[in-house]
């Protein structure tokens, strides 16, 4: 008997803040994509609206991603900024924000 299990699935409810929810084994994420500094501003005013009670001990996850600097001369800005608390997450797209 086979039994199927879903490690990893991505549901986009093509929304144009770019809201999706991401589930990896049994937890599911709630993930803003964005290149809109008025939608990060949103994001962090709601995540401080959930954690107020516990703002000086939250954990928060940080990824930064930028195009290699493959020749001494190059100096790459970061493209993508992520931020995780508890089972949020945010993708700033810095390389397309306006």
């Amino acid at each position: 008997m086979a039994i199927e299990t879903t490690i990893f699935s991505i549901v986009d409810y093509q929304l144009p803040n770019g809201i999706h929810n991401v589930t990896f084994f049994t937890d599911q994420i709630h993930t803003l994509v964005t290149r809109s500094p008025f939608f990060v501003d949103s994001w962090i005013s709601e995540i401080t609206a959930i954690h107020h009670p516990l703002l000086h001990r939250l954990i928060i996850g940080l990824d930064i991603e930028w195009r290699p600097n493959n020749r001494f001369y190059d100096n790459h800005a970061a493209t993508t900024l992520q931020l995780y608390v508890g089972r949020r997450c945010l993708i700033f797209q810095l390389i397309y924000s306006s």
